[in-house]
């Protein structure tokens, strides 16, 4: 059959992508430090059930606001598609 050679060439190619890419791996791990040894500490503020309820609320409002934007500029994206469609017909 046909196109047995192109096949065995993309074989091959894929084999020593995949290989290069090992070697790389390989080599770039001795590079990257490892932090498993050392304790992570977060200093992060705490934060009261009021301080929440508010943040809460804002990110309600902001995706309010954000679905808002999108159903205006999906509907008039589509009122100006109805419009061009009919303008050629």
């Amino acid at each position: 059959m046909g196109g047995e050679g192109s096949m065995m060439a993309a074989n091959q190619s894929l084999k020593a992508n995949r290989d290069s890419r090992r070697q790389k791996r390989k080599s770039f791990s001795s590079l990257q430090g490892s932090y498993s040894n050392e304790p992570i500490t977060y200093n992060l503020p705490h934060a009261t059930k009021d301080e929440l309820i508010k943040i809460r609320l804002k990110l309600k409002s902001e995706k309010k606001i954000r679905n808002f934007k999108i159903y205006v500029f999906v509907s008039l994206l589509t009122i100006i598609l109805i419009v061009f469609l009919v303008s050629f017909l």
